[in-house]
């Protein structure tokens, strides 16, 4: 099969074409539903698996144009039409809350005689009605005026280097290729082509907490945090648990990143790390796979060699034109996938460019991507979709799981333990970066009317409480007082990214089990990415055997395992 841009792009459309994107039909299907007459229980459940399955078609519609614009940065129509279906679609389907609020409420006796997760959606549903108030509806329907300016913004830079203009992109493959003279050079020379970009991202975010900061007014919350937990739906932790997360990584992990970064350093023979050095971890030897069908061959012996089963999802995910995984001018930098509601398979969304980083990206949106599969069954998946404590979890479990299989990917016989050594790099560097972005925003969105120069001050400070200080940022203090603004999940998903640190530890808690009795975890992993979120997060996380919130001891083992793995010396052969 031919897969190429285009074929994708007919595949989206084809798919678009399929989900309502005209407020007129939109309108008329919520219609029928407010209309409806429910009288007994089997009624009152179809209603509510009807309106699953309506907001199921606008989802696949929005994530189609999302999609599409992400493909094609260089086409503003289409970041203009996903706007357009944010601000028509969106302030339409919030405009029926009251009416849908009010036969939930009327029905709401019913719900002892329905399944669980049925339940726990009620429940849900009918405690967040306060933040659907008109009001706050008219705020973030202005908040969504602001969605993707920050990637297109940033993706439409061209940097100067090597005596022609570079995408994020190319820049990005040449800091992290470069010799160490050259990575040095093209580091200043991204940072200096940033500096422009920096008032307009500034502005943005400013915008953006001051409209965030009004809903949580709104809403009666005493700051955004509150708010923004409230609108999560996050029922399993609060954020206090986070900012004891916070602590307690706090007293192991900026020793390990020192010992992970000083044996890195012994390693490559250097005296010191630089900024320009940290895109450089450990030497890792390229994926055998040169090609779209090489590496579709590959996976399909991983997820083969895991669980046959997965194999057959992976082919129909391939043979559906579902996955663009090969990198393209005015295409996104960033990796993502969103479950087709409509057949359960998802479209993924990365870049493979044959080196370690990239095919674990893509091995990770795999993760999503058989999870969202395996859980299509899951009773009202578009109303109560899979949170992302559970999802990372799947995903990052992927990645670490593929490290026992990479005799796959690569032909050197000693690429086993490069490539733990590189992944554990990117583990304890996650760790780090999730832990600092999420303290970030928890100091900002306690003090909404900081200044520029206070946020980037802060970002500093958390930064440095994470990362420890073994990298020698002097003098390049304000390079790194900048770093945040390029990172679009702060502007574009808000305080989602504690999600990743609790997901990534317990992704190594089950990498424990899976070395030491791969069939049972195997076993299990299957049955929660079946579950989807028809059990609590907590529950789901106790069926794989792991903790959500591991305790000091615990976090201390799981560095040290990682740290006594990374420190081996490579075997060859």
């Amino acid at each position: 099969m031919k897969h190429s841009h285009l074929v994708f792009q007919e595949t989206r459309q084809a798919l678009l074409r399929k989900n309502p994107t005209d407020s007129v039909q939109i309108d008329q299907k919520f219609q029928e539903l407010t209309e409806r007459t429910v009288e007994t229980d089997s009624s009152f459940l179809d209603w509510l698996i009807d309106w699953n399955t309506l907001m199921g078609e606008i989802q696949d519609a929005q994530n189609l144009s999302y999609f599409q614009y992400l493909t094609s940065l260089d086409q503003v129509e289409h970041l203009q039409a996903y706007q357009r279906f944010l601000q028509e679609i969106g302030p339409l389907v919030s405009s029926k809350d009251p009416e849908l609020d009010a036969i939930l409420e009327s029905q709401e006796r019913r719900s002892s005689i329905l399944p669980e997760v049925y339940q726990r959606f009620i429940s849900q549903r009918l405690n967040q009605k306060k933040l659907r108030n008109n009001e706050i509806k008219e705020i973030q329907s202005a908040l969504s005026q602001t969605a993707g300016e920050h990637p297109r913004r940033f993706m439409a830079a061209r940097i100067e280097y090597g005596g022609k203009k570079n995408s994020p992109q190319e820049m990005a493959a040449i800091i992290r290729d470069a010799d160490r003279s050259g990575r040095e050079v093209a580091w200043h020379a991204a940072n200096a082509a940033r500096r422009i970009d920096i008032p307009f991202f500034q502005e943005l975010f400013d915008k953006q907490v001051n409209l965030r900061h009004q809903l949580a007014e709104a809403a009666q919350n005493l700051n955004y945090i509150d708010f923004r937990f409230e609108e999560l739906g996050r029922m399993a932790y609060n954020a206090t648990d986070c900012q004891l997360l916070h602590e307690s990584l706090e007293k192991y992990l900026p020793d390990a990143m020192h010992r992970l970064l000083k044996s890195h350093m012994q390693n490559m023979g250097w005296d010191e790390i630089y900024p320009w050095d940290l895109s450089k971890g450990p030497e890792a030897p390229s994926p055998a796979a040169q090609s779209a069908p090489e590496l579709v061959e590959q996976l399909s012996e991983f997820f083969r060699e895991v669980h046959p089963s997965w194999e057959d999802v992976f082919r129909g995910m391939y043979e559906s034109n579902r996955l663009d995984i090969f990198p393209r001018e005015n295409k996104t930098m960033g990796a993502m996938t969103y479950p087709m509601k409509s057949d359960g398979l998802p479209l993924l969304l990365a870049s493979y460019h044959r080196s370690a980083p990239s095919l674990t990206q893509v091995i990770h949106e795999l993760g999503h991507g058989m999870h969202f599969f395996l859980s299509r069954g899951q009773a009202l998946q578009a109303l109560m979709p899979i949170p992302p404590e559970v999802g990372e979890l799947i995903a990052l479990s992927f990645e670490l799981i593929a490290l026992s299989h990479n005799h796959v990917f690569y032909q050197d016989g000693a690429a086993r333990q490069q490539i733990v050594q590189s992944q554990l790099y990117r583990v304890f560097s996650l760790l780090a970066l999730s832990m600092a972005m999420d303290a970030f925003q928890h100091e900002v969105y306690q003090n909404p009317e900081c200044s520029a120069e206070e946020r980037n001050a802060c970002w500093q400070k958390h930064y440095l409480r994470f990362h420890g200080e073994t990298v020698t940022w002097q003098p390049f203090e304000e390079e790194l007082s900048h770093y945040w603004l390029r990172h679009y999940h702060l502007f574009e998903a808000p305080l989602y990214s504690t999600e990743y640190a609790i997901a990534q530890l317990g992704a190594l808690q089950l990498w424990q089990q899976y070395e030491q009795a791969p069939e049972d975890t195997i076993q299990k992993l299957h049955h929660v990415m079946e579950l989807g979120f028809s059990k609590p997060v907590k529950v789901l996380y106790s069926v794989l055997g792991l903790d959500l919130f591991p305790d000091e001891k615990k976090i201390k083992e799981l560095l040290s395992y990682c740290l006594d793995l990374f420190c081996k010396k490579p075997v060859e052969g």
